[in-house]
């Protein structure tokens, strides 16, 4: 368990508490990683990961401490945007992603075009004529 954060680089809010995991931190533009400073057990292992090449938007980093069990501190970092960075609407999940470019659906309408289309043909074809 961590006993303090500070991230040196950014502002995170709420104010740290150890018996509490996620925290918002909103960074300028310039920032790529962020800088902690943190306070644990000695025996206590500390890993982060999603710390690097920090993107304009929104990031997540999470801070997992290992004592006798594993504790994830998770931090949605808001990085500003440059003048220079294009806004695009976000994708909320890979269902979303998925749902836009599936196209599922052209096998079947082509399926079934043809057998109406063949239909077609055999009915001017074979209908008989009245004399």
């Amino acid at each position: 368990m961590l006993y303090n954060l500070e991230v040196l680089n950014g502002e995170i809010s709420p104010d740290f508490s150890s018996e509490v995991f996620n925290y918002v931190v909103n960074v300028n533009k310039d920032i790529l990683t962020l800088v902690f400073n943190y306070d644990t057990c000695d025996n206590c292992t500390v890993t982060v990961y999603g710390n690097n090449n920090l993107t304009p938007g929104e990031n997540h980093v999470l801070i997992e401490v290992y004592d006798d069990k594993v504790t994830t501190y998770t931090l949605v970092v808001n990085k500003e945007y440059t003048s220079e960075t294009p806004v695009f609407k976000d994708v909320n999940s890979a269902k979303e992603i998925k749902d836009i470019s599936d196209k599922s659906y052209i096998t079947p309408l082509i399926g079934t075009l043809c057998f109406f289309t063949i239909l077609a043909l055999f009915c001017i074809i074979f209908h008989k004529k009245k004399v």
